[in-house]
């Protein structure tokens, strides 16, 4: 993940966070997640002395689309077998800035290259969003 978006989401690890859904409409990219925090999140809650992360379910969004392409059909994509809930579509696998307004995003998904706002992560149970 290059380092532009990692340091405007302190805390959350991608590669780990959990991809429920996802649904493309309005211009506006939505995935349904668990976010991997780590404890420099403001939303880290301690869940076990085993455990140096939590998960926190939530929403990875982008707005204003102008062009997306790689998007794969929900519908045509499996449950991961090899992820830790049945219900989830496995991990984000990678998130970079291509150029300002630019973002490629793998996973099970698709291989997804869009031109969109900067995306923010809503964590749920939270009044805030994180740009």
């Amino acid at each position: 993940m290059n380092a532009s978006i990692y340091e405007k989401f302190p805390g959350i690890e991608f590669t780990e966070t959990l991809v429920h859904s996802w649904c493309f409409s309005e211009k506006t990219l939505n995935f349904s997640v668990e976010f991997s925090l780590w404890p420099e999140n403001l939303h880290y809650e301690v869940t076990s002395e085993l455990n140096d992360t939590c998960l926190k379910k939530g929403n990875f969004i982008f707005e204003r689309v102008s062009s997306i392409e790689g998007l794969l059909e929900m519908e045509s994509v499996s449950i991961a077998s090899d992820a830790p809930h049945s219900d989830s579509h496995g991990y984000i696998e990678s998130l970079n800035q291509l150029c300002h307004h630019r973002f490629n995003i793998v996973g099970e998904f698709g291989n997804i290259i869009l031109e969109s706002k900067f995306p923010r992560a809503l964590i749920l149970d939270t009044p805030q969003a994180l740009t």
